[in-house]
């Protein structure tokens, strides 16, 4: 066990695998930070529903472009008037512009959705982001959880732990090495 913990490789190795580690904790919680918002214009969310089934499904993550004006033709996203669907952002294509009204259709539907607001656009889809939907049906998994980030947090624990005690030991040690030098040099 103490050649295991003074060799130099083990070390290296330990610190290495902390750092990948605290890296990895890093960019799982600016993710969960930046899912579902806009900053400067650009956002990233979770689809909750698609009139675009081909292009963009359940949970895919997409990026999005905030303007000031829209045209006939834009994919965007949307949440409908509460009166039509309280709670999911919608994908769909403008179909018409009427002041501040917006019409759309999805992209097998003969009828128009109901009109919303303008305010109520989010921003033009830009695309899917595939990195991010498989990183985040990664993570959705109880299972992959665990093994990415609670495992390794068990492993760093544990490891320090048995340093700890490896240290206090070696300390004691050098101690008592200490004290039997001073008797050794009383005779």
């Amino acid at each position: 066990m103490k050649k295991l913990f003074n060799k130099k490789i083990f070390k290296i190795i330990y610190k290495i695998f902390k750092i990948l580690f605290l890296i990895f904790i890093i960019l799982l919680l600016l993710y969960k930070f930046i899912t579902n918002k806009t900053i400067n214009n650009i956002g990233i969310y979770k689809t909750e529903k698609s009139q675009f089934e081909a292009m963009y499904k359940y949970n895919d993550i997409i990026i999005i472009n905030k303007k000031k004006t829209y045209k006939e033709n834009d994919i965007i996203l949307y949440k409908p008037n509460e009166l039509y669907d309280s709670s999911n952002l919608t994908i769909s294509k403008i179909t018409k512009i009427d002041g501040n009204n917006i019409y759309t259709k999805g992209e097998n539907k003969r009828l128009e959705n109901p009109k919303f607001n303008k305010n109520n656009i989010y921003g033009i889809v830009k695309r899917k982001s595939k990195i991010l939907t498989s990183f985040d049906k990664f993570l959705s998994n109880n299972l992959s959880y665990f093994l990415v980030v609670i495992l390794p947090l068990i492993i760093i624990l544990i490891i320090e732990i048995i340093i700890s005690f490896y240290s206090l030991k070696c300390e004691k040690d050098r101690i008592n090495a200490k004290e039997v030098l001073k008797k050794y040099k009383k005779k």
